[in-house]
């Protein structure tokens, strides 16, 4: 998270990194994963943000050229992006509009977590699918189909005909209030997926920099885009952040 706060430092961003415990009187949630909705409702409806974006704790950047602006869509209320290897909405991070259907959307999506189907894949990025389609194609045709399959889910293939699904019951929808980010348009993808190399043109922000996970940079892994699927991920700065440098503006350097 050091990248991220040093970026917002640089930029003149609003930064917070919060913790469940310090909300449970107001989200009683009792999975992160669901109350970190409830929260940024909770913000949206108590403070005044005009946009907030939430990333959660395994985000960073790697390229900070690039501006948050760049991906607000004016006309949206809450902005979210495609995962490339999958047709799957990310849970993950997303930009929310002080409004009153972005903090109705966040509360039942972060509600989702009581009353979730004892199944295989009960996370949000899971139960966002059926919020979606619950919210905004309550009356099609494959809505039921859709629950019965997340009801039956057994693994991951069987959670993706579930996911599909979703999307399906959405395709003719007109998404005034939501704005999905198709693959590889987002301000964030897997940085597993070139092997942690970027492109400057395109790249932001990268998922899935757990630090368990994390891997010195060296000249073996130069101009190598294929790797192991997930994990793990290349440092690429040529020395660990100093967060007093990104105050006196500083930029990164990378190896």
């Amino acid at each position: 998270m050091d990248s991220m706060e040093c970026y917002a430092i640089r930029n003149n961003y609003p930064y917070l990194q919060l913790h469940g415990e310090d909300f449970k009187a107001v989200c009683g949630q009792d999975d992160i994963h669901f109350q970190r909705h409830c929260i940024v409702a909770h913000f949206l409806q108590t403070y005044n943000f005009t946009w907030v974006l939430q990333v959660e704790g395994d985000i960073g950047v790697v390229n900070e050229q690039i501006k948050l602006e760049v991906y607000v869509k004016e006309h949206a209320d809450i902005i979210f992006y495609e995962r490339f290897f999958s047709f799957e909405v990310a849970s993950g991070s997303y930009f929310a509009r002080k409004s009153n259907f972005s903090i109705a959307f966040l509360r039942g999506w972060a509600d989702y977590s009581f009353r979730l189907p004892k199944t295989f894949g009960v996370l949000d990025n899971e139960a966002i699918h059926m919020w979606f389609v619950e919210m905004l194609a309550p009356n099609a045709p494959l809505a039921p189909v859709c629950w019965l399959l997340w009801r039956t889910a057994k693994n991951s293939e069987t959670l993706s005909d579930f996911t599909v699904c979703c999307r399906e019951a959405m395709k003719n929808v007109t998404l005034s209030q939501i704005f999905i980010y198709k693959r590889g348009e987002a301000w964030v993808r897997d940085g597993w997926l070139t092997t942690s190399h970027w492109n400057p043109q395109r790249d932001f922000m990268f998922h899935g920099l757990k630090e368990k996970d994390k891997k010195r940079f060296n000249a073996t892994q130069k101009n190598v885009l294929e790797g192991p699927r997930y994990s793990p991920w290349y440092d690429t700065l040529s020395k660990p952040l100093n967060l007093d440098k990104c105050k006196e503006g500083k930029k990164l350097r990378m190896v």
